[in-house]
């Protein structure tokens, strides 16, 4: 699981190789012009709490 986005970015180092597969990804989910990012409030709700097995 990638937490930071100094991690992603080590993962990813060119984020526009991964970007058309989650846009798709989206779209066959029916997410299509879903944001694929996530502000740092959004990114702290969707954090596992303390003690969590995910």
């Amino acid at each position: 699981m990638v937490e930071a986005d100094e991690e992603w970015d080590t993962v990813v180092p060119d984020e526009s190789v991964m970007r058309p597969g989650a846009e798709d990804l989206c779209t066959r989910l029916g997410l299509g012009g879903a944001a694929l990012t996530l502000s740092r409030t959004d990114r702290s709700r969707c954090a596992p709490s303390a003690g969590s097995t995910s």
